[in-house]
């Protein structure tokens, strides 16, 4: 049902099967609402530009006689008039909106088997925004307790809908884990997994809050099976939530923001009234002026449609590419807070979240962009593999690493010849071509007073692991990194230029790697 083709990062491009439909992930799927007017002017647009599956509201349409009598006698796809896909939400956010509904979970899972849902979701029980720990732990027991009612429900009633799982808990991250933990002891039943109540973080920019919120739910949950983050619409925060391990999303902003002639970029938004120029050159800004653009609320809407596909699709491809983490990093600059939320993401206590879904190798090269890289999963790896390494030689070069590794030289029987990196810290010259030592881009440096502290730290770090496993009566070191060398080992160390026949040093590969 779900396939994973290419990694990077938490995140997945990933096959979905829904029918007779392909869904590739990352996917955002449009929100279409039947009882607005304007509907029936989108949900062809959506479909011509590439969309293969839309989400709408399960409940409105059944608390609407008309839309109920047309949906359950063609089926969901036919009412709205789709050719594609759809995913019926179950109401929990007019919960969240106004405390309940007029519908039990089996009403309305039922319904939703009725119309023929591609995609069905279980009735939830979302909590306000900033919601007491009391009243959320509630919320999550209730959400609990109605998981295992779903998942009875579409057993009994042989359902052919993909069900959908929804995690909740608030702000508090120890809540998130436990809703996600007893919901994937269910995993047999759900093909699909939520992370809901997050609509009020997003509306307030709270994205540091979000992204504790993600890596305590996904920590939980099975990796086989998509997460859709819901209400994740706005297109600067889909990298971010994506390399945190989301797959699917779902917007409204395409319209609601058109209401308020607010115009998406990969920048964030801004309002057309108070546009001099048309920075895109779009489908539709290629076909209109500016002035048609600012008097026309539907256009609006289609440009931000299309925005919003073309950042998944940058999405898509940056993690083909193994390059998730550049783009995720420029698109947090569009915003503090998404700047601040990035650095959260970076924090050493979630590195082991990623060293465990990380790629070993990738398409592209490491960049190094400062110390809060220092805690990427690479990093840490390195550190690691530089425990399982024995020395045999009894001479240590040290040079400093500028611009691509592999050299032309290497560590000889006698010598062991290492590198200094920014982001990696000592680098033997035996694995110098185990990814991404050799695929690194650092900014090179001319006297230590470049280094910040934190890269020192690592240099110290790397270099006190080899020493752990080595014997080393000689050192030699380049004039630049010599002292610091001196400082850490508290040994006198030679300069690289009083040794002899230096650049002769041939490879070796005698390196001794304990399993």
């Amino acid at each position: 049902m779900f396939e994973i083709k290419y990694k990077d990062a938490a995140a997945r491009v990933g096959l979905l099967r829904v029918g007779e439909e392909r869904i590739t992930t990352p996917y955002v799927f449009p929100v279409v609402d039947p009882r607005k007017s304007e509907y029936k002017d989108y949900i062809k647009e959506i479909e011509k530009l590439g969309f293969k599956a839309v989400i709408t509201n399960a409940y409105l349409i059944m608390r609407s006689p008309e839309l109920r009598e047309r949906a359950e006698k063609y089926g969901i796809r036919r009412a709205l008039g789709f050719n594609g896909a759809v995913m019926t939400d179950s109401g929990a956010y007019q919960i969240y909106e106004y405390r309940r509904i007029k519908a039990t979970q089996e009403e309305v899972l039922e319904f939703q088997r009725k119309i023929k849902s591609d995609i069905a979701v279980m009735l939830d029980t979302p909590s306000e925004l900033d919601a007491s720990r009391e009243e959320a732990e509630k919320d999550v027991e209730e959400t609990i307790k109605r998981a295992g009612e779903a998942a009875r429900i579409k057993r009994e009633h042989k359902a052919n809908y993909l069900l959908t799982g929804v995690v909740q808990g608030s702000t508090f991250p120890e809540l998130r884990r436990k809703c996600a933990r007893e919901l994937s002891r269910l995993k047999d039943s759900f093909d699909v997994f939520a992370i809901g109540g997050v609509v009020g973080l997003l509306e307030n920019y709270r994205f540091k809050e979000l992204v504790k919120i993600i890596l305590a739910s996904k920590s939980e949950l099975p990796l086989n099976k998509p997460v859709h983050l819901f209400g994740a619409g706005h297109s600067i925060a889909l990298a971010l939530a994506a390399l945190l391990g989301c797959d699917l999303f779902d917007s409204a902003s395409y319209t609601l923001y058109a209401r308020g002639k607010r115009f998406i970029t990969e920048h964030g938004t801004k309002r057309i009234d108070e546009m001099m120029f048309l920075p895109c050159s779009c489908s539709i800004c290629s076909r209109y002026s500016l002035k048609e653009m600012k008097e026309s609320e539907h256009l609006i809407a289609l440009h931000n449609l299309i925005k919003l596909k073309e950042e998944i699709e940058n999405i898509k491809e940056a993690i083909y590419d193994g390059e998730l983490w550049k783009l995720a990093e420029q698109r947090a600059r569009a915003h503090v807070s998404l700047a601040v939320a990035f650095r959260e993401i970076l924090k050493k206590e979630h590195t082991s979240y990623f060293e465990a879904l990380e790629p070993r190798s990738k398409r592209s090269a490491f960049f190094y962009f400062g110390e809060q890289h220092l805690n990427r999963a690479e990093v840490i790896r390195h550190l690691k593999k530089l425990e399982n390494l024995e020395f045999p030689q009894n001479k240590l070069i040290i040079k400093v690493n500028e611009g691509y590794l592999p050299s032309k030289i290497g560590s000889s029987k006698e010598f062991c010849l290492a590198y200094v990196s920014r982001a990696f810290g000592i680098i033997p010259s035996e694995i110098e071509e185990v990814y991404p030592l050799s695929q690194h881009i650092a900014e090179d440096f001319e006297k230590i007073s470049q280094l910040t502290s934190a890269e020192k730290r690592m240099i110290k770090a790397s270099l006190l692991k080899i020493f752990e496993k080595a014997d080393f009566n000689e050192i030699f070191a380049e004039e630049k990194i010599k002292k610091l060398v001196e400082r850490i080992l508290k040994v006198k160390c030679e300069s690289i230029e009083a040794l002899e026949n230096y650049g002769n040093i041939r490879r070796n590969d005698e390196l001794k790697i304990i399993e």
